[in-house]
């Protein structure tokens, strides 16, 4: 529908694409944003999350406004207590929506989430794409809403596409080409020569050898963090193992033609669905300054959320280029944990029930990531993978993750998360493709058993 408000000023890529009363949302957004002093930003913790909050973070820079920035894992009693009572307008970032009837002032809340609404959302400002016709796990994230807002406030706020992008991938909304807003906007940073696109695998420009041994996605079954395995790979095509992929994208189009080819087959080989194997070899973004990659960013910015160091990946947004160092180290540590516990998925560490698959981590931040990895390239493609992780206390936390191809077929995580949950006293939801919970220990087993009797009778191959 094309705006008719001659009150809001959209620029024309985006005219037409948001219906009226989306437009109206961000206009009184916006305009609570510039008549407040005091912002109170609570953002959630993974890529997502803190990627929106340096966007924002960097918006409120430029004006001098005033903030005050948090980030929490979830909906809990620490959320409930950082909710401000002063008059503070109020920002909730990839985080909030089902949490809307905990907050006292709606009428000074911005909702800028992707998550199912639950709850009365009147007076509050919501820009959930969801409410407005948009599909949250594909077209639009908390960091799309957040960089949309930015640019609408202010049009130099498109010096904050970098950490769109980061924060579009690390919510894996690129996966298959990107759709919807988050196409829109790819676009037109295009257009305005932001970015340029080139078509590859995604690898960030170390020695070739290092990038496929910890490459996790695509993820090679048998080389993936293995030494040996990438030896024989390389000597297999003659590529010398030192020189970079980006170079041998400049300097030697037929080696990447053949590593790339390579890859697909072997994926294809190893079990994984066409969809995933071919999108191996997709659209990456070159960015200009001193990332270059877009998805070594994206890995940043997930890194310092699972690692508990979110304020870092802000910091480095807002200009301290001293941040590198500790991001590359932190980034690196991650990393290693998560291919050290998709190996133990590769020899077979978990259970496989009917249908769904579970297995444990020591670490939930790192969960949701080996669980989307490992459903992908490693354990049964028709069978959504659970990770959990239990505390001292005996609280659990679970992460769940399916494909496109289950989703298709029936498969619905939100549903699956927050009734298994509700059955045995915990709490739970998200996404489709992507939901979590949280339980104690003692109903783990019944949990997972509710779990696989759902998924048994939604799925319809």
């Amino acid at each position: 529908m094309v705006n008719k408000n001659k009150n809001v000023n959209i620029p024309a890529f985006i005219n037409g694409m948001l219906i009226d009363r989306y437009i109206d949302a961000f206009n009184r957004g916006i305009e609570l944003v510039k008549n407040s002093n005091n912002i109170r930003i609570i953002a959630h913790y993974d890529g997502d999350g803190v990627s929106a909050a340096s966007i924002v973070v960097r918006l409120f820079q430029m004006k001098k406004k005033r903030f005050h920035l948090s980030f929490v894992k979830g909906v809990d009693s620490n959320f409930v207590n950082m909710l401000p009572t002063d008059g503070s307008t109020l920002l909730l970032l990839d985080i909030g929506s089902s949490a809307i009837d905990l907050i006292k002032n709606k009428h000074n809340t911005i909702l800028m989430d992707h998550h199912p609404v639950v709850g009365d959302d009147d007076d509050l400002i919501n820009l959930n794409p969801v409410n407005y016709g948009m599909d949250g796990t594909r077209e639009a994230c908390g960091t799309t809403i957040s960089f949309l807002f930015t640019i609408l406030y202010d049009e130099e706020s498109w010096n904050s596409i970098p950490f769109f992008l980061a924060g579009t991938i690390a919510d894996r909304q690129h996966t298959g080409g990107y759709n919807g807003l988050n196409k829109i906007l790819v676009e037109e940073a295009v257009k305005r020569n932001l970015i340029t696109v080139r078509v590859g695998l995604p690898y960030y420009g170390k020695p070739i050898a290092e990038e496929i041994r910890e490459s996790t996605e695509p993820y090679l079954v048998g080389i993936t963090g293995r030494d040996e395995g990438v030896s024989n790979l390389l000597n297999t095509l003659k590529i010398d193992d030192k020189s970079s992929y980006l170079d041998l994208y400049d300097n030697n189009s037929k080696l990447v033609e053949k590593l790339n080819s390579y890859i697909v087959q072997y994926l294809l080989n190893h079990g994984v669905r066409p969809e995933i194997a071919i999108d191996a070899v997709a659209p990456r973004y070159i960015l200009k300054g001193d990332i270059e990659n877009s998805l070594l960013l994206s890995s940043y910015m997930n890194a310092c959320g699972r690692e508990g160091a979110e304020s870092l990946g802000v910091l480095y947004a807002m200009g301290d280029k001293s941040q590198i160092s500790d991001l590359q180290n932190l980034q690196n540590n991650f990393h290693q944990k998560v291919i050290k516990e998709l190996l133990k998925i590769e020899s077979g560490n978990y259970t496989s029930l009917k249908s769904i698959s579970y297995f444990s981590v020591e670490q939930p931040s790192i969960a949701g990531a080996v669980s989307g990895i490992s459903v992908n390239y490693i354990t049964d493609s028709r069978k959504p993978l659970f990770g959990y992780s239990v505390d001292g206390n005996g609280n659990v936390k679970v992460s769940s993750r399916g494909t496109r191809y289950m989703i298709e077929h029936g498969l619905n995580l939100t549903e699956v998360c927050k009734t298994a949950a509700e059955m045995v006293g915990g709490k739970g939801g998200g996404h489709v493709i992507a939901s979590g919970a949280n339980i104690k220990s003692e109903h783990l087993k019944k949990f997972m058993e509710i779990a696989d009797k759902m998924v048994s009778e939604q799925l319809h191959f």
